[in-house]
């Protein structure tokens, strides 16, 4: 999610509070599994994706799992149900978040403010930045052409998901943090986000609520925690 706090929508979004409790305490909690190869995700905990903070007629709602893959880095599987999901941008840093997108958020540093964002399409393109707030955004990227992160897209019929992988060496340049960071205990801070800011219906859906009178997913007070087992 990219541009003013409210953007251009074709119906009115704002802060729905009933939705934000219905959520239970919050901020949520995701135990983060640590394995030696690509998981078998029918194992692993899942994050909903079923916070519509902001209201909207048009709801999508979906899914989200994290695990640390040793030597690797941390791998995101992200899944939503949604037909025929609108993807126009092909090329790393465009606004894919006017697609209908799917985004994770995270801080990978407990001792800092900086936060990775990563949006990505059903093709697979994604727009990496990172920065503390909304306003300091940079790319994520090391020559602004190659992403710094993997994305795999799988679309079905009445469905599509992502499987997102972000290098130790990636967050090691943007963060100082190595895989030996993450010892159990470890906590840090993110959130899941469904969009589509500019796609044939807009909506916005997210994993923990964030509590603002118009949408804005670059709010890292209203982060979920994440704990790594």
């Amino acid at each position: 999610m990219k541009g003013s706090a409210m953007s251009q929508q074709k119906e009115e979004f704002v802060l729905n509070v009933a939705a934000c409790d219905a959520c239970g305490e919050t901020p949520r909690k995701y135990f983060v599994h640590s394995v030696k190869a690509v998981p078998d995700w029918n194992t692993i905990p899942v994050a909903p994706l079923d916070c519509c903070a902001w209201g909207g007629s048009y709801r999508v709602y979906g899914q989200a799992q994290l695990v640390l893959l040793r030597d690797v880095g941390f791998m995101c599987r992200l899944q939503c149900e949604e037909q025929a999901p609108v993807a126009r941008y092909q090329t790393y840093f465009s606004p894919v978040y006017q697609d209908s997108c799917m985004e994770f958020f995270c801080a990978f540093d407990q001792n800092s403010e900086k936060y990775l964002n990563v949006e990505m399409n059903a093709k697979g393109t994604c727009l990496c930045e990172i920065g503390t707030n909304r306003n300091d955004r940079v790319d994520a990227s090391e020559n602004g052409t190659v992403p710094p992160v993997k994305v795999e897209p799988f679309v079905q019929r009445t469905n599509w998901s992502l499987l997102l992988t972000i290098p130790f060496v990636t967050l090691t340049r943007l963060f100082g943090v190595t895989q030996q960071t993450f010892v159990p205990g470890y906590q840090f801070r993110g959130n899941f986000y469904k969009c589509g800011d500019a796609s044939t219906a807009t909506h916005y859906t997210m994993w923990n609520p964030v509590r603002t009178p118009a949408p804005d997913f670059h709010q890292p007070s209203f982060f979920g925690t994440f704990v790594m087992q």
